[in-house]
């Protein structure tokens, strides 16, 4: 037996929402913070503005930071749950409570990220601009079509035997999302 006889309704058991881009980067600290910006060597310091021992990490404005005291202190009440590390997860499983607190962590990122790059375009201001570069003198390299035939043959060979044995044919590697508690210290 295949899988396609085990799972007839496949395309049925995979529809999703689509999640906004500013969420992904909040979950897993992929923004303009200052924790994120200083790991490309783009700040000196990955600290906090309210701070200098402070990391401005995603937790650090969600849970800690004094600049966001207020609207935490309002979310706490509209949510009725004190913001904790621990219960954000909880928070996230309540459609009403993550609406909210999405909405919180938006606009917190929203202004930290808003800060670095005023910050960058200060510095670009105050740095020359560097000599054009001249344009690529050769064509880019061509892969000839019996490569490409190979690759097709290759992987239409790769399906087969996971057909046949049963598994699907595509490989996926899980990512640990920075809210995930197995992933924090």
């Amino acid at each position: 037996m295949n899988w396609q006889n085990r799972c007839p309704k496949a395309d049925a058991d995979y529809d999703y929402e689509k999640i906004p881009l500013s969420w992904t980067q909040i979950f897993t600290g992929h923004t303009g913070i200052a924790e994120y910006l200083h790991r490309f060597k783009l700040l000196q310091s990955p600290s906090c503005e309210c701070d200098a021992d402070k990391i401005e990490s995603v937790w650090h404005i969600i849970l800690e930071c004094p600049r966001y005291e207020v609207a935490r202190y309002d979310l706490e009440h509209k949510i009725e749950t004190k913001l904790e590390k621990r219960k954000v997860h909880e928070i996230m499983e309540n459609a009403e409570k993550r609406v909210e607190f999405l909405s919180f962590a938006e606009k917190a990122f929203r202004e930290a990220t808003s800060r670095h790059r005023s910050m960058n375009r200060k510095r670009n201001e105050e740095t020359p601009p560097t000599a054009p570069t001249s344009a690529p003198t050769q064509n880019p390299k061509r892969i000839p079509k019996q490569k490409l035939q190979h690759c097709a043959r290759r992987q239409r060979k790769e399906c087969y035997v996971a057909q046949k044995t049963g598994k699907p044919g595509i490989r996926t590697r899980g990512v640990a999302l920075f809210m995930d508690e197995n992933t924090e210290g």
